[in-house]
């Protein structure tokens, strides 16, 4: 009732109501103007500063207010610790190219000593400060720029990612067997794996195979022995009517049972590393950064004659995966 006698009075009066502010949703073509700007995860009438990390009202006069703020200048002011993209596109002479990329060899070089052995990246913090020290009268020396904290992305968007990629070609291009020490599952889940392999070798056991498959398992002489893994091969392409393989789990559990290694003594070897990388006094490390620590450690032994000492790295200017504060500022 107090609201209908509030509106029969503005009426009365001459009252223009208010109305409703429309709402209005996000436009991605903001972006242009202000790269800064991102949608909201939830509301779709909500902007998001990545910059300051706040949301905003999705209005093109509220933008213009907040990137006039002065919060969102002083986190747009460039400042020391952060690396502009200019200055790797930006033409160099021959004598500063030089310069830069022999400073970049050597801090790689740096952190492929410390993880040959597995010394904590914490040491970085002091190293730089020490060469430079002991070795005044060195222009390479004079520009080590290398904490801990750069010296871990080094080790894992430089080194590991690098030796991680020749792992994967080197993986596309050969057959290889997986090594596997016992499992430690707890879990009480089943499965019809085994009911399912014994139904195909079952099958198999009274299977009319074709001649060509049946001489494979054959004896020929005492210089000629058979081949199993060409047999198994052949087994596997066989199907029914429906195209679908008759005898696939059986073939694939008798390759796998060929490609089994005689010891599991890498295994071993493995976890003996990372008890020595991972110690009580880095008992934070994190699994990722374990991995790239073994990936630096086969970057080392693979490209190098015998050890750290001898370790080359080659640096690539324009290749963000051998650059090393290209990579650091993408991490």
């Amino acid at each position: 009732m107090s609201e209908e006698k509030g509106k029969e009075r503005e009426e009365a009066c001459g009252a223009v109501p208010k109305k409703a502010r429309r709402k209005q949703k996000y436009r991605p073509e903001w972006e242009k103007q202000f790269p800064w700007v991102g949608p909201a995860k939830k509301d779709a009438c909500k902007a998001m500063c990545l910059i300051c990390s706040v949301e905003i009202t999705a209005q093109l006069t509220t933008l213009k207010l907040h990137e006039n703020t002065a919060k969102h200048k002083k986190m747009c002011a460039p400042s020391s610790s952060k690396i502009l993209m200019e200055s790797f596109t930006s033409a160099r002479g021959d004598n500063e190219t030089s310069k830069s990329d022999s400073v970049k060899a050597a801090e790689i070089r740096l952190t492929a000593f410390m993880v040959e052995h597995n010394i904590s990246f914490r040491v970085a913090d002091h190293l730089c400060e020490v060469l430079k020290g002991c070795f005044s009268d060195s222009a390479i020396a004079k520009e080590l720029k290398m904490k801990r904290t750069k010296c871990q992305r080094v080790c894992g968007n430089v080194m590991a990612h690098s030796h991680k990629q020749e792992l994967i070609n080197i993986l596309k291009q050969n057959k290889l067997s997986i090594l596997v020490d016992e499992s430690t599952d707890i879990s009480v889940c089943q499965n019809l794996c085994i009911m399912q392999l014994d139904d195909e070798w079952k099958r198999l056991a009274v299977e009319d195979l074709p001649e060509s498959i049946t001489n494979m398992a054959k004896k020929v002489d005492k210089s000629n022995y058979n081949q199993p893994d060409k047999f198994w091969c052949a087994i596997k392409t066989l199907e029914d009517s429906d195209g679908n393989p008759k005898f696939k789990l059986v073939s694939d559990f008798s390759l796998g049972c060929l490609s089994l290694p005689h010891a599991n003594a890498d295994c071993e070897r493995c976890f003996s590393s990372v008890n020595r990388v991972k110690t009580k006094d880095r008992n934070k490390l994190m699994t990722e950064t374990v991995r790239d620590i073994f990936l630096a450690k086969q970057c080392v032994a693979s490209t190098s004659s015998s050890d750290c000492t001898t370790f080359k790295p080659s640096i690539k200017v324009n290749d963000k995966k051998h650059d090393i504060k290209r990579a650091i500022f993408l991490q």
